[in-house]
């Protein structure tokens, strides 16, 4: 049985400004760490901000700059590069906090459209982008960020991976999920993993595994894995109305996707929305948003967002086990009043204690929200 009660953290500082994107881990002298960055219109984001929990998450300090993670000038004039969709992560060889995200770039104080999604005459293939991370230091400073270097993806016109959860092995190795466009005529996005090693200072990439592929719409994004019963497990965003899985024996090279559904026959309906995985009770559990009838006005079926046991044998949701974790906040009658969920991330306290933290927003008013945190226990 699982109890789930709500904190609310933080509250917008601006009425056209909420947090957003926030992202806890546990750092080596036990604190917990949340990464996260003010919204002020799509995808226009600032700074990243840290801020510190002494007592498992119930209360934070007041969030601070990370400087390294900040803006700085781009290639190009007029242009200003800053870092989104930041999460950080304890390397389990070296006991360092590392965060990592991927850069963004903005012209005139909005979000600059570089892949030309949205505004064609904005795609600019000297502006790409990259993921990137930044270590945290002895003297609690972040060291200047650095860009991965993968080949054969090193001229590729987007290459990033925020937003992900990954696998961190105990000797030094990582596996990044990343999602690419390689170059500018390219449709879709696809996803590969890249096995890594971590020395303390740098990441070297030693190999990446095949290439999943999903030709509708912009194709497959922020993918997130984890490791369960010795096999490595990824979903995927994708923009079709499903969000997909996969399995890998050797964590990289995955088995052809297949669209999440529950044991009882129905396919799970979502629209272009990240899920992320969580491990509760020794159990794998998926969370997400999905259309669930009375949420379907809101852009996305973005709230509320929903936990449920993944059945790992036959690669299924168990219905009966699902839950809301966060509820909406908002009254569906009004579903310009719901805030938007959907940029979460869990976080594991214990094998009985799970936070999930997530930033409700409101495009259609002035971007208002909250940043709250479920905490979720099994009994």
């Amino acid at each position: 049985m699982l109890n789930i009660s709500l904190e609310t953290l933080l509250s917008p500082a601006f009425l056209r400004e909420s947090w957003f994107h926030p992202k806890i881990t546990r750092m080596a002298d036990g604190r917990l760490l949340m990464l996260l960055q003010m919204i002020h219109g799509s995808d226009s984001y600032g700074p990243v901000m840290q801020c510190f929990s002494s007592n498992g998450g119930h209360d934070w300090s007041d969030p601070e700059a990370v400087i390294s993670l900040g803006w700085g000038s781009a290639s190009e004039a007029g242009v200003v590069e800053g870092v989104c969709d930041t999460v950080p992560d304890q390397d389990r060889a070296t006991g360092l906090t590392v965060a990592v995200g991927h850069n963004v770039f903005y012209r005139d104080g909005r979000f600059l459209d570089t892949c030309g999604f949205w505004n064609h005459s904005e795609q600019n293939q000297a502006l790409k982008r990259r993921g990137l991370y930044s270590i945290l230091q002895a003297d609690g400073t972040w060291a200047a960020k650095q860009y991965f270097h993968c080949e054969p993806f090193s001229n590729a016109e987007s290459f990033v991976c925020g937003c992900s959860q990954k696998v961190i092995r105990p000797g030094g190795e990582w596996l990044i999920p990343f999602y690419f466009r390689r170059k500018p005529e390219d449709v879709y996005f696809s996803v590969c993993v890249f096995s890594m090693h971590f020395d303390g200072k740098s990441f070297a990439a030693i190999e990446h595994g095949n290439i999943l592929e999903h030709p509708h719409g912009r194709g497959l994004l922020e993918p997130s894995l984890c490791e369960y019963e010795n096999k490595v497990w990824i979903t995927v965003r994708a923009e079709d109305g499903y969000g997909y899985h996969s399995i890998s024996e050797d964590g990289a090279n995955f088995t052809s996707l297949k669209p999440w559904s529950f044991d009882d026959g129905t396919v799970l309906i979502t629209s272009s929305t990240q899920q992320h995985f969580a491990r509760l009770d020794g159990r794998l559990w998926l969370l997400y948003t999905r259309n669930a009838g009375y949420n379907a006005a809101v852009p996305r079926f973005r709230a509320p967002l929903f936990i449920v046991e993944i059945d790992t044998a036959k690669e299924v949701l168990i219905r009966a086990s699902e839950h809301i974790a966060l509820p909406a906040d908002g009254d569906f009658q009004y579903p310009e009043s719901v805030g938007f969920s959907g940029n979460f991330m869990p976080f594991s306290l214990s094998d009985k204690e799970l936070l999930v933290s997530d930033s409700f927003i409101r495009p259609q008013r002035q971007y208002q929200g909250l940043t709250q945190i479920a905490r979720i226990r099994i009994f």
